[in-house]
């Protein structure tokens, strides 16, 4: 609804104002990225008055911000929650992956926290990681990230990376994406390592359930 790239201040009059043109089209209102939970006033403003509209309220978020994702589902206005899981939670890949090396204890503790609390109440949610030529593709990252997820039992989404314009690293911008058959070979790890619901997401397929023997 509203360009990121725009540069333009808007305000969250201006923001209802182009929901409510809509919103006879609509069924759910979603929040994403940037980070939605840095505007937490706005946030938590924005998505009070979308469910008075009737409107289901779900978010994407790093994780970072587990007091605003407290918040909100203790006020019950989430209907799912989607947490980004960029590497194996630990130090050194969290630091690569988030690219501030000296904040990733914090910023891991956080996204536990985030996983936890979303693991505990009755709102859907996944977590999800976006396979990155030499970040995330190997199959010992999965693994790793599997096994801090598989207590909490959930929806878990392995997702293509596509280069683009925007991505900063030269090397990455101008590679293939990930392919189909990288993704189907990481997702039977996750399978393999104790996660029931794994997903695997591609611009060529969309979104295809895994089964237990590995296979879309």
């Amino acid at each position: 609804l509203i360009p990121l790239e725009s540069g333009t201040l808007y305000s969250l009059e201006d923001v209802k104002a182009k929901i409510q043109r809509s919103l006879e089209l609509l069924d759910a209102l979603g929040f994403g990225g940037g980070e939605p939970t840095l505007q937490p006033e706005a946030l938590e403003e924005l998505a009070l008055w979308a469910k008075e509209k009737g409107l289901k309220v779900f978010i994407e978020t790093n994780g970072t911000r587990p007091e605003v994702l407290r918040k909100l589902l203790n006020s019950k206005l989430l209907s799912y929650v989607a947490i980004d899981v960029k590497a194996p939670l630990r130090n050194g890949d969290y630091g690569v992956a988030s690219g501030k090396p000296s904040m990733a204890p914090e910023v891991i503790r956080s996204v536990q926290e985030s996983l936890r609390l979303c693991a505990s109440t009755q709102v859907p949610y996944e977590a999800r990681t976006t396979i990155v030529p030499g970040l995330t593709d190997k199959e010992e990252s999965i693994s790793a990230i599997s096994e801090e997820l598989a207590p909490l039992d959930p929806v878990y989404v392995l997702q293509q990376f596509i280069p683009s314009p925007e991505v900063p690293s030269p090397q990455l911008r101008e590679g293939a994406p990930i392919s189909r058959k990288v993704l189907l070979k990481l997702a039977r790890k996750a399978r393999q390592k104790g996660i029931s619901k794994v997903f695997i997401r591609t611009r060529e397929y969309g979104l295809e359930g895994i089964d237990k023997d590995g296979s879309g």
